[in-house]
């Protein structure tokens, strides 16, 4: 599981798929990355990172 860890401690998972030009999603409260799956799927097969935290 990749996890990122910040001055203060906090550790936080994120997902990192695909190679080429990057875009990133970030969810709101009450959400995780699980719900940009569908779209990071289909950008990564297109040639995109995707980052999603």
């Amino acid at each position: 599981m990749p996890m990122l860890t910040v001055l203060d401690g906090t550790r936080l998972y994120y997902k990192d798929w695909g190679s080429g030009p990057p875009t990133a999603f970030s969810h709101g409260w009450a959400l995780s990355s699980d719900m940009w799956e569908n779209q990071m799927t289909f950008l990564a097969s297109q040639g995109y990172r995707v980052v999603a935290q």
